[in-house]
This record gives structure tokens, C-alpha cells and sequence, in this order.
């Protein structure tokens, strides 16, 4: 069952990921990538009634938004509209790197729903 609290690690790359906050209207999930890995996990994609938030905490990371790559470093934040193609930073980790993912619901979704989905 997915709550706050959950852990779940990448096995293949050593990343964890833990959920901090569970809501109505979204949820955050807690990420530490702990090496760089040349694959990437997920082709590029983007999430109808979703909006998503990174805010490095640790390290460096390329995000890709639209096709425009941004180098994020600790202390930076971006956030991906509803429907904004994107790649997440825990594909290409420049350093080592932590962050925290705000998922914010755009419309009735279950955000249960939407963690089950991502971690398939």
C-alpha cells in the first residue's frame, strides 16, 4: 500500500525514493540518486492534470523541459506545467544528488493513482 513513509529503491542504480507527504491534491516524494548512470529510466513524457515541482536539495542535475536542457544545482527549483514534455534530473546526475518531486494535482486525479503509476 502506498502512504507516507514508503521506500522504494532502484536496485540497478542504488536510487531511493521515499514518500513524504500524501494528499488530496498531490504528494512528495523524497529522491537520492546515488550514481550517474548514461541510461536514462524514462523517455521523455509529460503528465495530463499533473504539475510537477523539483527542488534540488544536494549535487547537480540536467532537466530537460520542452527540449531545453537546464543545469540545477542545490538550492535550485523548477517546476513542469500540465502537458509540458520534460525528463527528470534523476536521469542525467551530474554529482551525486538529492531532491524533492511535488506532484500537484491540476484536476480530480487520485494521487495514489498517479504514485502507482510512476513506480511501475
Amino acid at each position: 500500500m502506498l502512504e507516507v513513509g514508503t521506500r522504494a529503491i532502484n536496485h540497478r542504480t542504488g536510487s531511493e525514493f521515499e514518500i513524504l507527504e500524501m494528499g488530496p491534491s498531490g504528494f512528495v516524494i523524497h529522491c537520492t540518486l546515488q550514481n550517474i548512470s548514461p541510461i536514462a529510466d524514462y523517455a521523455p513524457h509529460y503528465h495530463v492534470g499533473w504539475s510537477e515541482e523539483f527542488k534540488i536539495l544536494s549535487g547537480e542535475a540536467i532537466y530537460t523541459v520542452e527540449g531545453k536542457e537546464q543545469r540545477l544545482k542545490e538550492g535550485d527549483t523548477v517546476i513542469t506545467p500540465d502537458r509540458k514534455k520534460h525528463i527528470h534530473p534523476l536521469q542525467f546526475c551530474v554529482k551525486r544528488v538529492a531532491y524533492d518531486n511535488f506532484w500537484r494535482c491540476a484536476s480530480r486525479a487520485s494521487p495514489r493513482a498517479a504514485f502507482a503509476k510512476f513506480c511501475r
